[in-house]
């Protein structure tokens, strides 16, 4: 499974929405990174449980929201991304669900028409 996608429209300026999202990852013990030309908020070394990213873009007058976790094959050896839905690595998924709903609920977020959440 692929990372989780969710577009979403929020009542909040861009200034408010960043503001929102520094305080919140940084008071879940997340870290903003860049690799590989892609930045995005993460938590975890992978040790214990799976590494934790969360990724915001605004995107004409939107936001889009992606999470995921990778998992190893070995300790330290990723071999892909999940999603937060599903039984594998429920969780570590079911942890990151949870800071997603409270992302999306704390920015006052609704989901655009167009979206499908089947995707």
């Amino acid at each position: 499974m692929s990372r989780y996608i969710m577009p979403f429209i929020t009542p909040y300026n861009p200034q408010q929405v960043q503001d929102y999202i520094n305080s919140y990852m940084q008071n879940e013990g997340f870290t903003y990174v860049t690799k590989n030309g892609e930045s995005y908020w993460k938590k975890g070394m992978g040790i214990m449980t799976a590494p934790q990213f969360v990724k915001i873009t605004p995107d004409n007058g939107r936001y889009i929201l992606e999470a995921w976790i990778k998992f190893a094959l070995l300790p330290g050896v990723y071999v892909g991304e999940m999603g937060v839905k599903g039984f594998v690595g429920a969780v570590p998924k079911s942890m990151l669900k949870s800071r997603v709903d409270n992302i999306l609920m704390g920015l006052n977020a609704s989901v655009p028409q167009a979206h499908n959440p089947n995707q």
